[in-house]
């Protein structure tokens, strides 16, 4: 027996010799290489992930998010890239989810911040940074007093009540001064869209839109980890809503079935009847955004814009083609329904109608195909808010402040000395 054990252990101390390997260590081997190769993969794939963005093509999975609130939204400090034919953008969040400099929170004393909320048209669609509206706003309002600032709240293909349930939970601790909710045409389809997955309060207004739901979903903080750390798992997890939606309504902006452009038809496409019923989710939401904002004591105004069909023939052409609007201009309906709105729901409200219709080429203010704003659109609409904004005082000259202060101060020595 121990001459046998002594012949095996000489064939194994061969084998070593000859480069062979047990079974075991063989099967270890394979595995650490597995385990490397698929970390090496998830690295490169990260690496492709976070910095796909200096390929000139659209890439949007690392901004976008499934959103508690409001449907959707976009991670802190996302990267993105938006490109067709008639631009290329970069998309640079900051520290709150939006395209704006980072802001301070709380406050900074003697801050006077005006909040900006919106959709596609907020969030600069085809505009680089500085060339926006809510830039282009602050710079304006900065002349007045430097210490004005203007928030930027938008977020491509949100509506009234995302916007209402985002404000809700995010928007009351910024500390704003002054609130600007800007309507879109488009928002009315949303809200009739959302209003699947809407919570409302103890009081029966609406609350928030809860984010949409998807098949093979990971529990809630894991998953919430792996958004903060890995844009791999924001591309996919972006894929996967989209592919494996639990219901229709758990991914989309709106129904296939609604006309998107609704509140820009004339009576004979939409009789008011229907016209009215389907405004009334958005009503409810903007006098929802009244109470609350109220009850703050904070001022706040609607804004209602028009799209390029309303004020010009050439304006949004050919890209207008796409949404049935014929060629020339289209009466603007919806404004001469919503100011009739404002009024009876005391809704605060400026119409940038008579701005972008008065303008020497309103073609010029939109994009062609796309239908947004161009660069001059924003400066356009940025000058008229921001006349607005100081006509009704929320923005005061620096000196102005001081010298009613200083008159203040004489009045009262007057008084002592009159005593």
């Amino acid at each position: 027996m121990d001459v046998e054990r002594d012949r095996e252990g000489k064939e194994e101390k061969r084998e070593g010799l000859d480069g062979r390997t047990s079974p075991r260590r063989s099967v270890i081997g394979t595995v650490l290489k597995s385990v490397f190769s698929v970390l090496l993969t998830l690295v490169l794939l990260e690496l492709v992930c976070r910095f796909f963005y200096f390929v000139p093509v659209t890439a949007r999975g690392g901004v976008f998010r499934r959103d508690a609130v409001a449907d959707h939204s976009h991670y802190p400090y996302g990267i993105g890239r938006m490109v067709n034919p008639e631009f290329d953008v970069v998309l640079r969040m900051n520290n709150i989810g939006m395209r704006d400099d980072d802001i301070a929170i709380p406050k900074p004393p003697g801050r006077k911040r005006i909040l900006v909320i919106g959709d596609s048209f907020m969030e600069g669609w085809g505009v680089q940074r500085g060339e926006m509206f809510t830039d282009r706003l602050e710079k304006l309002l900065k002349r007045e007093n430097p210490d004005a600032e203007v928030v930027a709240a938008g977020v491509a293909s949100w509506s009234t009540l995302t916007e209402l349930g985002w404000f809700r939970r995010n928007g009351k601790r910024l500390q704003p001064d002054a609130v600007l909710l800007m309507l879109d045409t488009t928002d009315v389809a949303g809200d009739s869209f959302y209003a699947h997955r809407l919570v409302r309060d103890g009081r029966g207004r609406p609350l928030l839109i809860r984010r949409g739901e998807r098949y093979l979903e990971l529990p809630l903080p894991i998953h919430e980890f792996l958004c903060r750390v890995s844009y791999t798992y924001r591309v996919f997890d972006r894929i996967m809503i989209k592919k494996l939606p639990k219901t229709k309504w758990d991914y989309g902006y709106w129904d296939d079935g609604d006309d998107v452009w609704l509140p820009a038809r004339p009576p004979e496409e939409v009789p008011q009847e229907k016209y009215e019923q389907a405004w009334s989710l958005t009503r409810e939401a903007l006098r929802t955004f009244r109470d609350l904002l109220d009850e703050e004591g904070i001022p706040w105004m609607v804004v209602q814009y028009p799209i390029g069909a309303e004020v010009d023939t050439d304006a949004w052409m050919p890209g207008r083609h796409t949404a049935d609007f014929p060629d020339g201009i289209i009466a603007p309906r919806r404004f001469e329904y919503f100011s009739r709105v404002a009024k009876e729901d005391r809704l605060p409200y400026f119409s940038l109608f008579e701005a972008f219709s008065k303008d020497k080429r309103p073609a010029r203010l939109y994009l062609p195909r796309d239908g947004h704003w161009s660069a001059a659109g924003h400066e356009v609409a940025a000058r008229a808010v921001a006349a607005e904004i100081l006509r009704r005082g929320w923005i005061r000259k620096e000196n102005e402040g001081k010298e009613k202060g200083e008159n203040a101060e004489e009045e009262r020595e007057n008084a002592k000395g009159e005593r």
